[in-house]
């Protein structure tokens, strides 16, 4: 059982351990060539414990059925605070980094790279050891409400550039709501990472 778990789980396998329990019952079939055909468990993710049926085959022939449980815990690498980050403090490559944690207890939104958290703000103090999750970490406001911005529109390999009012507060890659200062006019633009506004 544990070799069919490692040819078919999604893991490489040393990102992962697979523990399988003794059978609580001996298992006796006629002579002959023995073979145990493993099925995986309906929704079964390949994490946690589950347990594993297969058909024993006797000269290919089907004589009895075995249950035995297994556990698949699989590794990966995670963001990780590497000391005390103050509360608004914009994250930079020396307060975290790279550790392999265990898949099934990582929380929804779990940073995997770098550059997701580097240049972000910590939405609250951050303890030493605390893997990052969209929980500790916020984009860093690049514009205001009510700021006006360096606008560029695009359009036919133009360029033309002015200034508008910010109608909402403004993050990277964010498709902001903007308003001509002298006509009044409404349009949107997408905010890029230096605070300029790019319309096309």
């Amino acid at each position: 059982l544990q070799q069919y778990i490692v040819a078919e789980m999604p893991w490489e396998n040393d990102d992962a351990t697979v523990t399988v329990d003794a059978p609580n019952q001996a298992l006796v079939v006629p002579e002959g060539d023995v073979q145990v055909q493993w099925a995986t468990p309906p929704l079964y993710r390949w994490i946690g414990g589950s347990a594993f049926r297969g058909d024993v085959l006797v000269d290919g022939v089907k004589k009895q059925t075995v249950n035995l449980r297994a556990n698949v815990e699989a590794y990966k690498e995670v963001i990780v605070s590497a000391g005390d980050i103050s509360r608004g403090a914009l994250i930079s490559p020396s307060h975290v980094t790279i550790e392999k944690r265990a898949v099934s207890q990582l929380k929804p939104g779990t940073f995997t790279e770098l550059d997701e958290v580097v240049g972000q703000l910590a939405r609250s103090t951050i303890f030493p050891g605390t893997v990052l999750t969209t929980r500790y970490v916020q984009p860093r406001r690049l514009i205001k409400r009510n700021q006006l911005v360096y606008v560029e529109t695009r359009a036919g390999g133009l360029s033309v550039r002015g200034r508008a009012r910010a109608l909402g507060d403004g993050y990277e890659g964010d498709m902001l709501q903007l308003a001509n200062p002298d006509t009044k006019a409404e349009f949107f633009g997408t905010v890029q990472a230096d605070g300029t506004v790019i319309v096309e």
